[in-house]
């Protein structure tokens, strides 16, 4: 018998086939897990994960200012003790699943990490705090670390594609960012096939089932579950890697040839996007329409006294987020009405709004202005594309609108790597500026020894790459 699968982008009917021929056909995950080597990256995607690894650093270096990351790291390093990867935070040792919870929940604290806009979420802070972890415990080099990375990215990405179609309540980029985060551990663990699948059917058996909207509209230090689908990847290729078996993940089982693009020749990775305000990405695009308004008004900020209405004309879930004026980080980052507030004041939206700005009297009675509708037109372009439209009534009684806009950084963007390189300027900190900006050579392995940030800020020079990818592009 097969049964009946619906494609609900589509609406294509697809029949799938029965187990015996399925093994076969999703074969290609395991082996492009166990078989994938670096000369066969092109090196226009080297290019692209050298810098999504320099972004995460930045969003592991804004996390450290919340609350959050230190009770994180507190509780790895009494609940998770072990000597095998570093805290990112304050370098404390502990356990491999340890550091990948912590890391994870740091490089996500604040909402400033990259993104796949079909997977509808994040997965840097799952996958590459996973990688680092197992990469520290496994001793490997800088080419075995990014290989993984590269590896845990291409399957998660799919994953999340899957997920979507499969099941009907919008998941976190924690539930399939775990499976994502157990392909690039058990690369790095050097895991066979039958040992791959039993580490994938884990990540996805035991993965977080955080339901993302309620995330968005009821903010807490919960977020996007990215800590917990690390430490879950982790955990799972090492029980895999131990003996522990599970029944295949349905992400492999149901995968029909070619879907999400041909792994090893069609790379997801190219079409991630990086993110140049700390918030949720379904809100960038009104900030982009604030700046192409405030642009038009020749004005770098606005008084709330000269405006009467802020009309925000945008897509369902961008509407769903949190509207209140917030008392913590998370409310401020998962929230539509502050990020734009903050930006038509201000001239901007970046740290300080999330943190030192909470409350701030001028930015809350610009947000009592805005109002938000549900577009129809820019509805129907979600999730591959996010459009906003922000539409200003002054006091004057002149009206000013953007017109739709989209979010910077994307992977169109002719100068996303830019959105990057503004980043670092912004978030400064001793001891990621003291490291030495020269490449590291590929064979340098323990990263203990250098330091667990190495891999990130110096991705491996090679050099087939182009002449201007190293660390020192980036300074």
């Amino acid at each position: 018998m097969m049964p009946i699968r619906v494609d609900h982008r589509s609406g294509v009917v697809n029949m799938t086939i029965d187990n015996a021929d399925n093994a076969t056909q999703s074969a290609d995950v395991l082996d492009f897990v166990v078989g994938l080597t670096w000369g066969q990256v092109p090196p226009e995607v080297r290019r692209r994960l050298a810098m999504l690894t320099l972004d995460a650093s930045v969003a592991a270096r804004a996390g450290t200012r919340l609350s959050v990351a230190r009770i994180i790291t507190d509780f790895a390093a009494a609940a998770m003790r072990g000597d095998e990867a570093t805290c990112l935070l304050d370098g404390s040792r502990v356990s491999a699943a340890g550091a990948a919870l912590a890391n994870g929940t740091l490089m996500n604290a604040v909402d400033y990490d990259d993104g796949h806009a079909l997977a509808k979420g994040h997965p840097g802070a799952v996958i590459i705090p996973a990688a680092l972890a197992a990469a520290e415990a496994s001793g490997a080099s800088h080419e075995e670390f990014l290989l993984a990375t590269l590896i845990g990215y291409e399957v998660g990405i799919r994953a999340a594609i899957a997920q979507h179609d499969r099941w009907p309540l919008f998941h976190s980029s924690g539930t399939w960012g775990a499976v994502g985060a157990a392909a690039a551990a058990a690369r790095l663990l050097k895991l066979a096939p039958a040992q791959v699948d039993a580490a994938l059917g884990l990540a996805e058996y035991h993965a977080p089932v955080d339901l993302i909207m309620r995330a968005v509209a009821e903010p807490t230090m919960a977020k996007d579950a990215m800590g917990w689908g690390a430490h879950v990847g982790v955990t799972s290729a090492q029980l895999a890697a131990a003996g522990f078996t599970a029944h295949r993940s349905e992400f492999v089982a149901d995968r029909r040839p070619g879907e999400g693009g041909v792994l090893g020749a069609e790379w997801q990775l190219l079409t991630t996007y990086v993110k140049p305000f700390p918030c949720c990405r379904w809100v960038h695009p009104a900030l982009a329409g604030a700046e192409r308004v405030l642009g038009d008004l020749g004005r770098d900020r606005l008084d709330p006294a000269e405006v009467t209405r802020v009309e925000v004309r945008t897509f369902q879930a961008a509407a769903e987020l949190s509207r209140v004026v917030p008392a913590t980080s998370e409310e401020a980052q998962f929230n539509l009405i502050w990020p734009l507030a903050a930006y038509l004041t201000t001239g901007g939206f970046g740290l300080d709004a999330i943190t030192r700005d909470l409350g701030d009297p001028t930015i809350a009675r610009m947000a009592g202005l805005v109002e938000i509708v549900v577009d129809p037109e820019h509805e129907a372009g979600f999730p591959a594309v996010r459009r906003s439209t922000l539409t200003l009534t002054l006091a004057d009684g002149r009206t000013v609108t953007s017109g739709p806009c989209l979010a910077a950084g994307s992977a169109e963007d002719p100068h996303w790597e830019d959105v990057v390189r503004a980043k670092f300027a912004d978030v400064p900190d001793e001891r990621w500026a003291s490291l030495s900006a020269e490449p590291l050579c590929s064979g340098v392995r323990d990263l203990v020894a250098l330091d667990p940030l190495s891999p990130l800020l110096h991705p491996l020079a090679d050099p087939s790459d182009h002449p201007r990818s190293t660390a020192a592009t980036h300074r």
